[in-house]
């Protein structure tokens, strides 16, 4: 039990009391000891306060203190050592071998891991050992080090604690100051310093031997007088040298100190020296012997004429320099160079604001420049480089890139600023920002694309199979019959819905198109003469349709699908109680690469001649938000739109392969521009691209084989088949269609191929028919545009297209034309 306990002067102890029980004699007795155990526990308190200082020291130490095994490498490591080898924490440093944080060999030529050995050999032996030795951080920076490694036992385990400390700053202010003592050394030689003392009562001289060296005179035959010295001193200096000397002491000067020249005697070598002289005096004041000393200067002399001419060159490298450059003291430019100059614009110095920096900083950036002026004076960080704008001299503003470094001109110390004129810079960095922009922009629509046309294919299976059902009540369901109006209005439902994914598929750029050759503007004024009833009475378009354009090739009702979104969206655009003016003009324009990249089309078009449709508003204006997302399909600004209308255009002219551009502006008015490529070869309306003929009459006879993945339309297309009298095989893909094939193909007369089918698609499998009978005739259904099927379908003969969702009128047509 631990108690506190009195002694007999009164002071406090620490006792530890134990009782125990003892029999004696048959009487049991309680038996207590007490023990003092104060020193016991000083002595605990201060090994628990050395343990506390020892982890302060271990964890607080900026010194890298790292526990190593021989065997078994890194343990351990204070957060200093984490920073000083570059690692992320404790863990990462100890991932590395002591091999990985050293170069290969050693600034003496050894291995590392070959002294490294050695190192911690004599280190367990002695009980530490002090050295130098070069790491590498974990990025392989090498940098030297001290390290003492210290043995200590952890259990039964011998292991080293490494101290090191980076000494790279040690090393460079080494080798600097033996550099500095090497010069020093080099100077000593070259430059000589003498004393000598003049008596005044005895007139008496004394020159040391380096007054003698510094005048080339020889002891032995020379003995120091103060006319002697006179002589000695270049004719020219001769006089102020005497004067210094007699004036300080008429004027009662403690001292005196002179620069001047002498003649040496035997070489007649004239050298520079700098004397300087004090005069000792009695307790009356007379002056008892006068102490001096003379430098030989020379050197020095010379190398102050090499640094007015270095200072001449540096002026000139400033002045003929590309960057502006000012030397500042504070607000108040003390000089500027020539490019300075002209980026302010001005044609010189004087003309150049001299008392405040700030008056050729633009007025809004004035207090950002003010701020960075007063960091610098007071010795705080400041960002570097530094943007701004600075105001010419013409009041025109022009960006620049300054960077600052303080530079110290005699005892003073200055900032010398250097400008680079950014504006350059800054356009091509404003025209990449845009051009990165606008590439994500047409990643986001292309992607929409993507969707919109897969969705578009999905719902055009979904409509197949309705419109097959249609087809067959229809043929049912007697007209007179009450459920015959409910089967229509389901026809005309499935007939939007068919516009809607064809709208879709035109954003996509997969819309169906019939190629013809088109003047441009006779399509625009057929549609301008259609919406003369449909626009307000308050707007007025007028027409500028150039005559004999080159012709296109597109399809017409896509065309003037896009004619139409683009002057209803102009119209729509405008005041409804002022109204306004729709300028609708087509011309001819040849298009450079340069232009064209400005598009706001998914896609690239070459460098070519295009016919444009160019329609121009007066109307409200599109912020840069609506801009953005014109093009992205159902995005609406209006109460009553679907948001299709201009996703459609720009579907319909990727697919022309024709490009399209916008300007735009809030109350500025609208300017699209839509291109479509001059037609090269003309494509007559054929056979593969017509309008399909009215429907045969019934009783025809042939065997067909009918492919789609969707049960439900499979089944309803044979029975179509079967009831136009033809006799029909089915198969569900690629791979079953060849299965009959192979079996039946004597007896097969045409093939209905669906495009998109899983296992193996219509392109392939229609390679696959081709190769077992060449002359088959096969129709390919799909609800992509035909031109991108031709594309994809280079060497292969396709009798026909047909486009989903199907119309077994156009259906039975071309059936007819082949068997």
């Amino acid at each position: 039990m631990a108690l506190k306990s009195l002694t007999k002067d009164g002071s406090e102890i620490d006792v530890d009391l134990s009782v125990s029980s003892v029999n004696i004699s048959g009487q049991w007795y309680a038996v207590g000891i007490l023990r003092d155990v104060t020193e016991q526990k000083r002595m605990a308190e201060l090994l628990r306060e050395s343990e506390e200082r020892y982890r302060s020291l271990y964890v607080d130490s900026r010194d890298a203190v790292m526990v190593l095994s021989p065997e078994q490498g890194f343990l351990a490591a204070n957060p200093a050592t984490i920073k000083l080898f570059g690692c992320r924490d404790e863990e990462d440093f100890t991932s590395y071998t002591p091999a990985a944080l050293s170069p290969e060999r050693q600034p003496d030529g050894v291995l590392s891991t070959e002294k490294a050995q050695e190192m911690m050999r004599l280190a367990l032996k002695n009980g530490s050992h002090f050295f130098e030795w070069t790491h590498c951080k974990t990025d392989g920076t090498p940098f030297p080090a001290t390290v003492l490694l210290s043995r200590f036992e952890h259990g039964d385990t011998r292991l080293l604690m490494a101290t090191a400390r980076d000494i790279t700053e040690n090393k460079r202010a080494e080798d600097a100051l033996r550099e500095s003592e090497n010069l020093l050394a080099r100077s000593q030689q070259i430059a000589q310093v003498g004393s000598w003392m003049l008596e005044a009562g005895a007139n008496r001289l004394t020159w040391s031997d380096e007054v003698y060296r510094i005048f080339d005179f020889d002891p032995q035959e020379f003995s120091p007088t103060y006319e002697g010295f006179l002589e000695a001193v270049h004719p020219e200096d001769r006089a102020a040298v005497d004067e210094a000397y007699w004036g300080s002491l008429r004027e009662a000067k403690d001292a005196y100190e002179i620069e001047h020249r002498i003649v040496r005697r035997r070489t007649g070598e004239v050298r520079h020296v700098h004397e300087k002289c004090v005069h000792e005096r009695d307790g009356a004041g007379e002056v008892l012997r006068s102490v001096g000393m003379v430098q030989d200067i020379t050197e020095r002399k010379h190398a102050e004429e090499k640094l007015r001419e270095s200072v001449e060159k540096y002026r000139t490298l400033i002045e003929d320099s590309i960057e502006g450059i000012a030397i500042t003291k504070g607000n108040q430019i003390l000089f500027a160079n020539r490019a300075l100059l002209d980026i302010c614009g001005y044609d010189s110095f004087e003309g150049l604001a001299q008392d405040s920096m700030l008056d050729v900083v633009a007025p809004e950036d004035r207090p950002r420049v003010y701020e960075r002026v007063l960091r610098r004076e007071s010795g705080q960080p400041e960002e570097s480089p530094f943007e701004f704008r600075i105001l010419r001299k013409d009041g025109a503003k022009r960006d620049v890139r300054t960077q600052s470094a303080d530079i110290t001109i005699g005892n003073r110390r200055f900032t010398q600023t250097t400008f680079q004129d950014i504006a350059a810079w800054k356009r091509a960095e404003a025209a990449r920002q845009s051009l990165e922009m606008t590439v994500q922009h047409k990643q986001k629509l292309e992607s929409l694309g993507v969707l919109a046309g897969g969705i578009a294919h999905d719902f055009n299976n979904i409509l197949n199979i309705i419109r097959g059902n249609v087809h067959h009540l229809q043929k049912t369901v007697p007209e007179t019959a009450l459920a015959r109006r409910f089967v229509d209005n389901v026809e005309r439902s499935v007939a939007r819905a068919e516009a809607l994914t064809r709208q879709m598929l035109a954003y996509s750029g997969k819309g169906h198109f019939l190629l013809q050759v088109l003047d441009l503007s006779d399509v625009v004024k057929e549609i301008i003469q259609l919406l003369q009833s449909s626009v307000s009475k308050k707007v007025t378009l007028q027409t500028n349709l150039a005559k004999d354009l080159p012709p296109i090739e597109a399809d017409i009702a896509q065309i003037q699908q896009v004619a139409m979104n683009l002057i209803l969206n102009a119209s729509e655009a405008l005041d409804e109680d002022r109204g306004g003016m729709v300028e609708i003009s087509t011309m001819a324009l040849h298009c450079t690469d340069d232009y064209l990249r400005e598009s706001r089309a998914l896609f690239n078009v070459p460098e070519g001649d295009y016919v444009c449709l160019e329609v121009r508003d007066t109307g409200c204006g599109m912020n840069k938000e609506t801009r953005e997302r014109l093009f992205e399909p159902f995005f609406t600004t209006k109460f009553t739109g679907r948001g299709l209308g201009m996703a459609t255009v720009l579907g319909i002219i990727r697919g022309h392969r024709g490009s399209i551009f916008v300007e735009s502006a809030p109350d500025k008015g609208t300017t699209i521009r839509a291109l479509f490529p001059v037609a090269i070869q003309p494509v007559p309306v054929t056979a593969d691209n017509a309008p399909p003929s009215p429907a045969a009459p019934s009783g025809r006879t042939g065997t067909i084989l009918f492919v789609d993945d969707e049960r439900d339309m499979l089944e309803l297309g044979a029975l179509a088949l079967e009831q136009m009298g033809y006799t029909v095989l089915t198969a569900a893909d690629g791979l079953e269609a060849l299965e009959v094939f192979r079996s039946r193909h004597e007896d097969i007369n045409c093939v209905l191929l669906d495009l998109s089918m899983p296992r193996l698609d219509g392109v392939q499998t229609l390679a696959e028919l081709r190769g077992i009978k060449p002359g088959i005739h096969v129709i390919l259904a799909s609800g992509d545009a035909e031109q991108e099927l031709k594309a994809r379908l280079v060497g292969q003969k396709v009798d026909a297209f047909i486009e989903k969702p199907y119309n077994f009128k156009a259906v039975s047509a071309l059936l007819q034309e082949f068997l």
